[in-house]
């Protein structure tokens, strides 16, 4: 099907979904935490429990600031670091989880090597300019 637009309505659009792209990277960070979870069950080292209770706290506090984003999305500037944080957190999420898999966390057929190439994607799904460039502020201002 085609479909007329007036001029710049793909920029309007991808304000927009500046927000609304943030859900994927959360489910992906708490997908990284679930695998930390297993491993821990599979070899309770403290350090593996410790990782998904701070991430998970963590990751509340950005879950809860990007749904913020999401219902009101009239502060663009609040918007993007939101997204980038989500991806930052999908990132560190899924990292942990492929360390804390061990070995068997490089193998393709690996839960944590999934959710780490999921991160990946969803680090630059729908990506603007803009996200391009508040994703590498959250990732290199810490």
């Amino acid at each position: 099907m085609l479909y007329h637009r007036p001029p710049g309505w793909i920029h309007e659009s991808d304000e927009l979904n500046i927000a609304l792209q943030s859900p994927f990277a959360l489910g992906c960070a708490r997908a990284g935490i679930d695998v930390l979870r297993s491993a821990f069950e599979k070899k309770p080292i403290e350090a593996i429990r410790v990782a998904a209770e701070k991430l998970e706290r963590e990751l509340d506090c950005v879950r809860d600031e990007a749904y913020a984003c999401m219902s009101d999305p009239s502060d663009k500037e609040r918007a993007l670091r939101a997204r980038a944080e989500a991806i930052r957190m999908a990132g560190l999420c899924a990292h942990a989880c492929v360390v804390a898999s061990s070995g068997s966390g490089n193998s393709m057929s690996s839960p944590a090597q999934r959710v780490y190439r999921e991160a990946i994607v969803f680090s630059v799904s729908a990506q603007t300019e803009a996200i391009l460039a508040a994703t590498l502020e959250a990732l290199t201002s810490r």
